[in-house]
């Protein structure tokens, strides 16, 4: 017989999240031990932890070091925090409220519109030609 590494939802009560903020929903890592294969590893959210058996993934976050996984045993009475370097990281998936897609979309186009073009160069009276 095979123990289940099932974990329960309500193994442990969390705040909810702050609406806000997009909520990280999935990341893909480069393989982190050679151990574990040549595949990707697989993070999700409210998924068991790819790494550690009978842990639940319940929150994600990414900060400039990389991405940290916090899960909670089947139990309830342990939680773990991971931190996955940037280096490694191959995709980041958020989701989050309508208001903030179109929030985060604008900001996004304004900070890739491509710079005006500055025209030709005309020299100016008090420039010596060369």
């Amino acid at each position: 017989m095979t123990q289940s590494t099932h974990v329960p939802s309500n193994a442990i009560e969390l705040p909810t999240p702050n609406p806000d903020f997009p909520i990280l929903t999935r990341a893909v890592s480069n393989v982190l031990f050679p151990e574990n294969g040549e595949n990707p590893v697989t993070w999700m959210l409210s998924g068991e932890h790819p790494l550690v058996a009978g842990h639940k993934v319940v929150r994600m976050f990414v900060n400039d070091d990389g991405v940290e996984i916090y899960s909670v045993s089947a139990d309830g009475r342990r939680g773990m925090r991971n931190l996955v370097p940037m280096a490694q990281i191959r995709l980041i998936e958020e989701a989050m409220t309508l208001d903030l897609f179109v929030e985060e979309l604008y900001d996004a186009e304004s900070r890739n519109e491509p710079e005006p073009d500055p025209g030709p160069v005309v020299p100016s009276a008090n420039e010596l030609p060369s």
